[in-house]
Parts: structure tokens; C-alpha cells; sequence
């Protein structure tokens, strides 16, 4: 296994290569190029600011706007993590030929969600900036929150990859919880509006990666409950993806 972990870190620049590639044939010959991703995600909140600004009264246009850019943002990176839970099956022909370390090919879907993350992030900061949100030190945590997420996603990729190669039907059910999720998620609602039905939207995990990004920007506090959230469900995801990988990473390749 361990040997296996040092060939995937070798491998490093052809997993960004093989990513690069995939993301230059998705916007070949547009006009704006991967800018596309930026101004998709205006657009997106701009509607959904029309749409949801007007069930939150309460709250100020500048607050509302940053709370629902941050909010979609790590949603929208989440949504589409899960949305690429059938890992393996883009990689059929790789994988049936090649030696390559399988539990490589997760950075490759990884490498992608992270591009579409920065330029959507860039439209974020390009928000935040114009309403001044003040800096905070809590601010600081955002560093050690991205890399959780970014450990959380290689192991949701490599954990879903590996049990929905096994059962087709997997890929399905992660979407369909992934859009109902929106809605479950605080993306657009504030929780203090939800009155008792909060207790039970708490324990969704989107929540709590969404609050280690969006409480010390807007708040500059440091959600400690959400951490210790996210830390478990980091650790049991990547305990549950490891587990899977060892027990039937030889089985991957017949599964097909």
C-alpha cells in the first residue's frame, strides 16, 4: 500500500496533465475560455438572489448577497464532487490497460473540481470586496478548512468510486440526494429562521463545511461544533474509502 501512495505522488504531474487536457477540450475554441466558469456562477447567483432575497427580509442586500455567494460556492463544489461519484467508469480504458495505481485516478476528477473552485471563488472575492467585508483573524482558518475539504472530496471520490463501479445504482442515488441536498443545505435560508426543524438540518454535513468557510468571513468567529462536524466525517470517510480501495481495489478492473 505503501508503495502504491509513493507511485500516485510520482505520478502527480500526469494526473494535473491528464486534468488540464480534459478542461482545455471543455472550453476549446469559446470566447471567454475558462471564464466561462466565473460568469456561469454570477449568473447563477444572481438569479438565485432574485429568487431568495425576498424570503430573507430580515437581512441586508450587501449581507444577503455575501452569505448567498459563500454559501453557493462551497455548495457548488460539494454538488459537484458528488455529482462525480461513478469515479472509475471515465477511466475504463486506462484502467484495463495500464498499471497505473488506480486509487490515483480520484486526482484526476479532483484536479478538475478544484479549477472550477478557484474561478468561482475569484467571482466571490470580486463580491466580498465590493460590500468591504472587514478582515478577521478567524479568516485564517479558512486555510486549514480548504484542506479538509480537499481531503474529504479524495476520499468521497475514491469511496464512491469504489462501491458504485459494484453497484451502477449508487451514482443515481448520490445525485438525487446531492439536489435535494440544495434545499437542506444553508445556501439560501439562515438558520435562525428555521425554527425547530434546525435541529434535524444539522446534522447535514454540506452545513457544516459551508459554516467553517462562511462564519469567519461574515462573522469573524470560528465555528468550533462544525469542526469537530467536519473532522469526524472526514475521518470516517477516509477510513470507510481506504478500508473499500484495500478489500477490493484487485476486484476494480472486472467490474466493468
Amino acid at each position: 500500500m505503501l508503495s502504491e501512495v509513493k507511485s500516485i505522488f510520482a505520478l502527480f504531474p500526469f494526473w494535473g496533465s491528464f486534468a488540464w487536457e480534459d478542461i482545455k477540450t471543455t472550453y476549446r475554441r469559446t470566447l471567454f475560455g475558462v471564464l466561462w466558469i466565473t460568469l456561469t456562477f454570477l449568473a447563477f447567483l444572481s438569479v438565485k438572489l432574485l429568487i431568495f432575497k425576498p424570503l430573507q427580509s430580515s437581512a441586508g442586500i450587501g449581507l444577503f448577497t455575501i452569505y448567498l455567494a459563500l454559501g453557493f460556492a462551497i455548495w457548488q463544489y460539494i454538488a459537484t464532487v458528488l455529482s462525480s461519484s461513478n469515479t472509475f467508469l471515465s477511466f475504463e480504458n486506462w484502467i484495463r490497460n495500464d498499471t497505473i495505481p488506480i486509487a490515483g485516478y480520484p486526482i484526476v476528477v479532483l484536479l478538475r473540481c478544484q479549477f472550477n473552485f478557484v474561478f468561482q471563488v475569484f467571482a466571490v472575492l470580486i463580491i466580498i470586496s465590493f460590500f468591504g467585508v472587514q478582515f478577521s483573524w478567524a479568516m485564517l482558518t479558512l486555510i486549514p478548512a480548504y484542506i479538509i475539504l480537499v481531503i474529504m472530496s479524495y476520499f468521497t471520490l475514491l469511496f464512491f468510486g469504489v462501491i458504485s463501479l459494484r453497484y451502477r445504482d449508487i451514482a443515481q442515488v448520490v445525485q438525487t440526494f446531492t439536489r435535494m441536498g440544495f434545499f437542506l443545505s444553508p445556501v439560501f435560508w439562515m438558520p435562525e429562521n428555521m425554527g425547530p426543524l434546525m435541529k434535524y438540518l444539522w446534522w447535514n454535513p454540506a452545513a457544516h463545511f459551508i459554516w467553517i468557510f462562511r462564519d469567519p468571513v461574515m462573522y469573524g468567529i470560528i465555528p468550533y461544533d462544525s469542526w469537530i462536524f467536519v473532522l469526524t466525517v472526514t475521518a470516517i470517510t477516509t477510513i470507510a474509502a481506504i478500508v473499500s480501495y484495500r478489500v477490493y481495489r484487485r476486484q476494480l478492473v472486472f467490474w466493468f
